[in-house]
């Protein structure tokens, strides 16, 4: 599959690269089904939506798609640029308008960055075992929150 954000990529900062400014853009479309569908991608992405969430991610070293700026979260860009702009992350960065971003987000008050992640896939029997010398894991599960 092409990716549209090897052009965006180019650009170091998202808001200098151009403004996705189409609903129907692909990857906006998949920001909107991650983060207002709650539904991973059909790569199997999920969103996640704020400056402390996407920073996380980052450092999380699972595999990201793709990172999204409004221009009112440009803002945020010096805070992950540590981040985002080594070259060896290999993914778009995007921006796209401060209405269309409001219309994907699953935020009242939207920050402005998001990003599509890929969650690192485990075992019950990877979480609950410990090595000899360490303590029993506390595992809380939560259902229908």
């Amino acid at each position: 599959m092409a990716t549209p954000g090897k052009a965006a990529r180019s650009a170091k900062p998202a808001g200098e690269s151009a403004l996705l400014t189409s609903r129907d853009n692909r990857w906006l479309k998949e920001f909107r089904m991650a983060l207002h569908g709650g539904l991973p991608t059909e790569g199997g992405f999920v969103g996640v939506e704020g400056p402390r969430l996407v920073e996380e991610a980052l450092l999380s070293r699972c595999p990201i798609h793709a990172v999204l700026f409004s221009e009112s979260g440009q803002r945020h860009h010096e805070r992950l640029a540590p981040l985002i702009d080594r070259p060896e992350t290999g993914f778009p960065i995007l921006g796209t308008t401060d209405r269309l971003f409001q219309g994907l987000a699953d935020t009242e008050h939207p920050q402005g960055v998001a990003a599509l992640v890929k969650p690192r896939e485990t075992s019950f029997d990877e979480l609950v075992r410990t090595p000899d010398s360490a303590c029993t894991p506390l595992l809380v599960v939560l259902a229908g929150v």
